[in-house]
């Protein structure tokens, strides 16, 4: 059986007709998530941030949340919070916390995939790329799991765009998401400690 023939379904092709004003609707919403990514990018400030989190240590899981998902509106790397985090509530919940707020960014990614499907004909861009592009098994969890680690940010907008199952997508994200803080948590808080002993 040829596994990465199995892992493209029909469901990860874009849809080939969308009402106009569906689709003027989903460009609005697009261009508007993209201006507040844009602004977010330029104003985003980590000591702020860590500031905040300092002042308000009982609403540290929230914040977090919160920023975590906001940042995947940008190309800001989220992941160095995972330490602040820790500092506040301890490494463990950090690394949950870290793992459940990056998920959420890519849930928010994959959505702007879909509104990417929606305002442009993705199947005549996809039909002027090379043979061996068009072919790639989007919707394999095995791809899922190595383009992650190269292409995150792309990956997350065409898997929302070809309609890759939000069930895969979402386990897979998470799964990198939270092995990623783990390892950038451990690393970060040990460099703390030969830096600022006890």
């Amino acid at each position: 059986m040829d596994i990465l023939s199995e892992a493209k379904p029909k469901t990860t092709e874009p849809k080939k007709t969308i009402p106009p004003r569906d689709k003027w609707l989903n460009i609005g919403i697009l261009a508007v998530l993209t201006i507040a990514g844009i602004i977010l990018s330029i104003r985003f400030d980590w000591p702020t941030v860590e500031a905040f989190m300092q002042a308000h240590p009982s609403w540290t899981i929230v914040i977090s949340l919160v920023v975590y998902t906001l940042l995947g509106l940008t190309v800001i790397p989220s992941t160095p919070l995972v330490v602040i985090v820790a500092l506040n509530i301890g490494l463990i919940p950090a690394i949950l916390v870290s793992g459940t707020g990056q998920t959420l960014a890519s849930w928010l990614e994959y959505y702007q995939g879909r509104l990417i499907n929606a305002a442009i004909d993705l199947d005549a861009l996809r039909s002027k790329l090379p043979q061996k592009v068009r072919d790639m098994p989007i919707a394999s969890p095995m791809f899922q799991l190595a383009a992650r680690v190269i292409v995150p940010k792309p990956l997350a907008l065409l898997s929302g765009a070809y309609r890759v199952p939000l069930g895969t997508y979402l386990g897979i994200s998470f799964l990198e998401n939270t092995l990623g803080s783990a390892i950038f948590g451990l690393t970060g808080l040990g460099i703390l400690n030969l830096v600022l002993p006890g």
